[in-house]
């Protein structure tokens, strides 16, 4: 296991190395990381950058300009900006195969990556949920177990929830084959660590 630079309760979930489930695959976001610091709403941009910058790598799912990616960016990470809202009619499943590139690509890199929205429960909790779907056998619901064993408050809105269920019905074995022949075999535990960690959920 990696080291944690974040604690698992509070705003900010897991951070994740390259080598574990845990570590490397879910971050939420402070209140105040995607708002206008000049609006006086949660805590000062400033405040967050730091732990944006140690990612190296992020996927930011905002609704509007984010300044988070525009600061980050000026500093050397690398993003992934997507547009999308927190509402059940937003279509992230279109968004899937391209974050998990990203994603996946920069774990093997040996990489952090954070993963963001505005409050780390329903977006990119979505987004998360996928990419564990992808690299384990897991369903939907046994990874969002899995991100909650790290961050309590994740809960996709009930459309993100109907995209995922229809993600693994119909879509999530093309893209393990897909991620098997782009990448070949994977040197990560993901398979092992998700398991662990979700034994660990369900005895608690």
């Amino acid at each position: 296991m990696g080291t944690n630079l974040q604690p698992s309760t509070g705003h900010w979930g897991c951070w994740v190395t390259h080598i574990s489930v845990r570590e490397v695959l879910y971050w939420g976001v402070a209140p105040g990381l995607c708002r206008d610091p000049a609006a006086g709403r949660g805590p000062p941009l400033r405040h967050h950058l730091p732990r944006v910058y140690r990612a190296h790598v992020c996927v930011c799912l905002s609704s509007r300009s984010c300044p988070a990616c525009t600061l980050a960016t000026s500093k050397g990470v690398k993003y992934l900006c997507i547009p999308a809202a927190d509402s059940p009619s937003q279509n992230l499943t279109r968004h899937f195969k391209e974050s998990i590139k990203f994603i996946h690509e920069c774990r093997l890199r040996g990489e952090s990556c954070l993963v963001h929205c505005l409050a780390g429960v329903s977006r990119s909790v979505t987004l998360v949920i996928a990419y564990i779907m992808t690299v384990t056998d897991f369903g939907w619901e046994d990874a969002l177990h899995t991100v909650r064993a790290g961050r309590s408050c994740a809960n996709p809105n009930v459309g993100f929830q109907r995209q995922l269920q229809e993600f693994e019905k119909h879509e999530v074995h093309q893209y393990r084959q897909w991620l098997k022949e782009e990448y070949g075999e994977s040197p990560l535990r993901d398979a092992e660590e998700a398991k662990n960690i979700l034994e660990i959920f369900e005895t608690h």
